[in-house]
């Protein structure tokens, strides 16, 4: 969807802000007041991202849907986040979860500001020590917990666990592509949907997804959470640093590239 058009879904920022105090301090019975007002974060391609700081609380990020986005969306991410949170992984918390979208014009979430800088912003060795380092931990994590806890909670495994969430988006294409049939044949015929290796996947790492601060890694964001081949994450951020990103900065990242790859 175009930038000017998706913008136009959305309230302004000032009725946000207002819109969102209002909700704040219906909630609480204490009298909610801005210590910082919202502030726009970048990110969030279909969705508002505000930066913002209430009195006597941490700061935190509101997070705010297009319209026609559902608030189970939401709700099973902050699930996620909950799950991967009780398991070590460095994942922000959310709080709450709102589906009435009357109050801000879309479903909205509430959760913790992971602070620091992303990534991106350190040196090219550090960038890929940090990234080669946090990915492999992240691998390691033991991913049998955390399919049990989503089983529990009613998650059916199409929805996070390869090799079903694979077959899933493999049918989605075929139908909604029918000129890529031919590669979604390949594909089915060459991926290692049984495997025996499962790990943690984030689906789209790499260094603006990644922050840091002090020395170690404050958080992780924007989730696209499946178990599957650890391949399947690998493969990801390759396609990201050698095609992706050298087209948006190609003076700066054919360093960083070099140094993440290699």
């Amino acid at each position: 969807m175009p930038a000017l058009a998706l913008e136009a879904e959305f309230r302004s920022d000032q009725q946000i802000t207002a819109d969102f105090l209002s909700y704040l301090q219906s909630q609480s019975s204490d009298c909610a007041a801005y210590e910082v007002e919202p502030s726009r974060l970048k990110g969030g391609n279909d969705a508002r991202l505000y930066r913002y700081k209430i009195v006597g609380q941490s700061p935190r990020v509101l997070r705010v849907l297009r319209p026609a986005r559902q608030a189970e969306e939401l709700m099973y991410l902050k699930l996620v986040h909950q799950t991967l949170n009780q398991q070590g992984l460095d994942v922000p918390v959310i709080h709450n979860v709102c589906a009435d979208k009357s109050l801000l014009g879309g479903v909205f979430a509430v959760m913790d500001l992971v602070p620091g800088q992303t990534v991106f912003e350190l040196t090219p060795e550090h960038h890929a020590k940090v990234l080669g380092e946090t990915m492999a931990r992240m691998h390691d994590v033991d991913v049998r917990p955390i399919v049990e806890a989503l089983r529990r909670a009613g998650v059916p495994d199409e929805k996070f666990l390869s090799p079903a969430v694979h077959q899933k988006a493999l049918d989605f294409f075929e139908e909604k592509t029918p000129w890529a049939a031919d590669l979604m044949a390949w594909l089915r015929d060459h991926l290692s949907l049984d495997v025996e290796n499962l790990s943690v996947i984030h689906g789209d790492y790499h260094g603006g997804n990644v922050m840091f601060e002090h020395g170690a890694i404050s958080g992780v964001l924007d989730w696209g959470f499946c178990i599957s081949d650890p391949a399947m994450d690998l493969a990801h951020t390759m396609n990201l640093y050698l095609i992706a990103c050298p087209q948006v900065d190609p003076a700066f990242l054919p360093h960083v590239c070099d140094k993440t790859l290699n």
